[in-house]
This record gives C-alpha cells, structure tokens and sequence, in this order.
C-alpha cells in the first residue's frame, strides 16, 4: 500500500470478519513508526497479530543513493 492508512483499513477488514464485533485500536510506536492492531472485548485487550511498518521507497533511480 502507498499509504499507512491503506494497509490499517485492510488489517481491520479482515479481523472484523473473524470478529465483527470487538473494538479495534491501533497502538504505534514512536521510534519506529511500527503500528499494531489490538482487539479489545469488554475490558480485555489483546494482539491481533496484525502490523503495519512504514517503509521509505524511492520513487525512481538514484545512482548515488546508499543502498
């Protein structure tokens, strides 16, 4: 996905079909950027074993560019 939101939305579409009715909140670290999706029913919160990085691409070729 070319977005952090675009690949959330994925993630919470195919937890809601196995649990379509649990809240869902993503918890992010600020380091890193990594996002994990968490369930939560009633007072409960675990790991839906779902995660979104956000990766740096280039857009085009640079030859000087640390690879």
């Amino acid at each position: 996905y070319t977005t952090a939101e675009a690949a959330r939305e994925h993630c919470e579409a195919y937890e809601r079909r196995a649990n379509p009715d649990v809240a869902l909140d993503w918890i992010e670290d600020e380091e890193d950027g990594v996002a994990e999706l968490v369930a939560a029913v009633g007072e409960e919160e675990h790991s839906t074993g779902y995660v979104v990085t956000a990766l740096e691409v280039a857009s085009k070729y640079d030859p000087d560019a640390d690879e």
